[in-house]
């Protein structure tokens, strides 16, 4: 099942199998995979545009997390995995999706489609694509009960749909 990964140790080495695993995941994808090594640590980020949601990816490289920080009691706390001390762990995963005009404007298309074009007190048309990049769509709501928080603006009603919408 993993036989695209090879064994081994350390940050740098899982970094080497999470491109790996992401190639064969995500054949066509583009994936940007760097290490940091700092001081009582490691991280490895990975960054990407469109293609899968974030939640696949971070469910897919969930493996290669040596633990979690317990904000609480300020430790690491590591949990031990037979793959992880075969394939390599880093402390620290950080993914992060880039979403291009094309994905947004898609994203867009299926909130107008879901809610209408409600804009504010008279308006009625879409929002759009520069007014989302330029976060302006946080004061006015497609929902007529709107009462002024951030997830139900169409600011946060697309972002919604950005996570749910795979490029």
């Amino acid at each position: 099942m993993y036989e695209h990964l090879t064994p081994g140790s350390g940050a740098t080495h899982a970094a080497k199998n999470i491109r790996a695993h992401l190639k064969k995941l995500y054949p066509g994808g583009k994936f940007s995979v760097k290490t940091d090594h700092f001081a009582n640590g490691n991280s490895v980020s990975v960054r990407w545009t469109d293609g899968p949601v974030q939640k696949a990816v971070d469910e897919a490289l969930s493996g290669f997390v040596a633990g979690r920080f317990d904000g609480m009691q300020d430790i690491y706390d590591y949990k031990e995995s037979a793959f992880g001390r075969e394939f390599g762990t880093c402390k620290y995963l950080h993914t992060m999706r880039n979403c291009s005009d094309a994905l947004v404007q898609k994203a867009i298309d299926a909130a107008v489609e879901k809610y209408g074009t409600w804009r504010g007190e008279q308006e009625r048309r879409p929002p759009s694509l520069a007014e989302y990049r330029a976060c302006i769509l946080t004061d006015c709501s497609p929902i007529s009960n709107w009462q002024g928080c951030w997830w139900d603006s169409w600011q946060g009603i697309i972002d919604t749909a950005l996570v749910e919408t795979a490029g």
